[in-house]
């Protein structure tokens, strides 16, 4: 028979490391039970959360749900920003999923989860929506992945690719608006990325 959490030292740690938070209700658990309660995005109770690092190794759980207080993106989100930079078109790719485009160079689209990745990442392969994202180099690739490998992941498909896999229900819109314009001036042809930086900047800067 599994073991039980201790209330009472529950509320000492909670009362020295979260004062704030002193005062809420503490109910004993199972140790090796798994307590997820409804949040506002989750709809009900959901699983103990796999773990995968950035090469999908078991030392990273996947957060149990996003961040409170932040928005997170949707693919209205990622059209409207993608839309919104120039000479960005917005066709199918090869499988019919929706990319942007900047002079017919792919720097965003939709990228499910294929059999080779999800046989790759086993039970820490996420759920939910993906989004593939050009970044400038893979020194870029290998700092988002390691900043936070909650929202950003790859798989063996893209090794050696400057290119990240974005959990698009992990991440903010104003995060999400700086990566999808990044992959954009990462495609975009030299000039016009020039022009568009200088209509950025602010006047007399």
């Amino acid at each position: 028979m599994a073991g039980r959490i201790d209330e009472a030292l529950v509320r000492r740690l909670v009362a020295d490391q979260l004062p704030h938070w002193a005062e809420l209700p503490v109910r004993a658990v199972e140790v090796d039970g798994w307590d997820n309660p409804p949040g506002p995005r989750s709809g009900g109770h959901r699983p103990k959360p796999d773990t995968c690092s950035t090469n999908c190794s078991p030392s990273t759980p996947w957060p149990a749900d996003p961040p409170y207080g932040v928005d997170m993106a949707s693919w209205e989100d990622v059209r409207r920003i993608a839309l919104a930079l120039p000479e960005t078109t917005e066709r199918a790719s090869y499988d019919g999923l929706p990319a942007w485009r900047v002079r017919d160079k792919a720097f965003v689209w939709e990228r499910p989860l294929r059999r080779a990745d999800l046989a790759a990442l086993g039970t820490a392969a996420p759920d939910g929506p993906i989004l593939g994202v050009q970044v400038p180099d893979l020194g870029v690739k290998e700092a988002l992945l390691a900043d936070d490998p909650s929202v950003y992941f790859t798989t063996p498909h893209f090794e050696g690719y400057p290119a990240v896999l974005v959990r698009l229900d992990r991440i903010g819109v104003p995060e999400l608006t700086e990566v999808i314009t990044e992959a954009w001036y990462a495609r975009a042809p030299k000039r016009l990325a020039t022009a568009h930086r200088a209509q950025q900047e602010p006047a007399g800067g």
